[in-house]
């Protein structure tokens, strides 16, 4: 088991980026918000 059951980095951008794209419809710009909110978390 990784992680011990909290979210990483790759499956927290996945679910943005994801959460974007529904909203949004491009993946690439998605994926741009999705960074930003996470350095956002990060910082």
């Amino acid at each position: 088991m990784r992680g011990g059951g909290a979210l990483n980095h790759e499956q927290f951008l996945s679910v943005i980026t994801l959460f974007f794209h529904h909203h949004f419809g491009t993946v690439e710009y998605s994926r741009h918000l999705s960074i930003r909110v996470l350095e956002g978390f990060l910082m």
